[in-house]
């Protein structure tokens, strides 16, 4: 079955928003070649569309390689619920403007009724989405909850060292 070697096992529970699923995300960088970029988008829109087949409500995972990538977007629903990663791409401040960009074209291009957020979601990146009216549904990802409870597993050792 040509599914099964296209589309990697997701750990659902990472991607679950109620009843519905967001796509994989098949990274995609500034950095990598354009047939990359279109072959990760390829296999982002082939997930998302298997997984609708099987009777799975699917959030749309947009994400843009590039500007020689914006014609993905005509395979994405207007007016919809998509979802968006930002941990990792925008550790990087150059990255930021760069992600702030496309969410830009993204919510110009498709107008979304709301952005599921996996990952940071500062006003830095969806400034503009808010002031367009677009709900943002900010989750945590699975880095950033490790990355609390190792902070507060510190936090929690300061504190007994200094107890004693």
């Amino acid at each position: 079955n040509v599914w099964k070697i296209l589309i990697p096992p997701i750990p659902f529970e990472m991607y679950q928003w109620g009843a519905r699923l967001s796509a994989w995300t098949h990274r995609r960088t500034t950095t990598c070649p354009s047939r990359c970029k279109k072959s990760q988008i390829y296999l982002n829109l082939a997930t998302t569309y298997y997984y609708g087949k099987q009777g799975i409500k699917v959030i749309p995972n947009v994400r843009l390689g590039s500007s020689e990538t914006l014609s993905c977007l005509d395979a994405f629903p207007k007016h919809s619920l998509i979802a968006v990663g930002t941990h990792g791409f925008t550790h990087r401040k150059d990255n930021r403007t760069i992600f702030a960009e496309q969410i830009k074209i993204v919510v110009d291009r498709l107008e979304p009724i709301g952005i599921c957020v996996y990952g940071p979601a500062s006003d830095e990146l969806f400034g503009y989405a808010r002031s367009k009216g677009v709900e943002i549904y900010q989750y945590d990802s699975c880095t950033m909850k490790e990355n609390a409870k190792d902070k507060a597993r510190r936090l929690s050792e300061v504190k007994t060292s200094e107890g004693k």
